[in-house]
């Protein structure tokens, strides 16, 4: 509910709080708002270029994912890095991908989660759960 108010550039240190005392508990429920959130930011986005492509003003198009990727670059390192810190976020996330994959591929197949799960698979311990 937060992320709404937030403006985009000033989410990551927000999320890598998140983090933080995601440390405490609550592990499941930070990995999961992510993952809906940015995963509903690319539904958004795909949708607002699908709606601009017909109204043919191609400076648009190149502007609305411009802060979205850096954005979800810099979460997924912050998630990366206390993955290494915690092993158990790392677990946990591991857990939810499979979980929605039984539930529904779609939601699994996002940008976001799909690059945040590849980047968790570069680390060792987590390569085979993965994939």
């Amino acid at each position: 509910r937060l992320f709404e108010s937030v403006p985009l550039t000033e989410l990551p240190p927000l999320i890598y709080q998140l983090l933080l005392l995601a440390n405490k508990g609550h592990k499941r429920l930070v990995l999961d708002g992510l993952c809906q959130y940015f995963s509903k930011l690319d539904r958004q986005c795909a949708a607002e270029l699908a709606a601009q492509s017909g109204a043919g003003d191609d400076d648009l198009q190149a502007e609305a994912p411009a802060d979205l990727r850096p954005t979800q670059g810099t979460v997924i390192l912050h998630v990366t890095f206390a993955a290494k810190q915690d092993q158990e976020l790392g677990r946990e996330f591991v857990k939810t991908l499979k979980s929605c994959q039984q539930r529904s591929s779609s939601s699994v197949l996002t940008p976001f989660v799909l690059a945040l799960a590849l980047s968790l698979a570069r680390i060792r311990r987590f390569e085979e759960p993965v994939f």
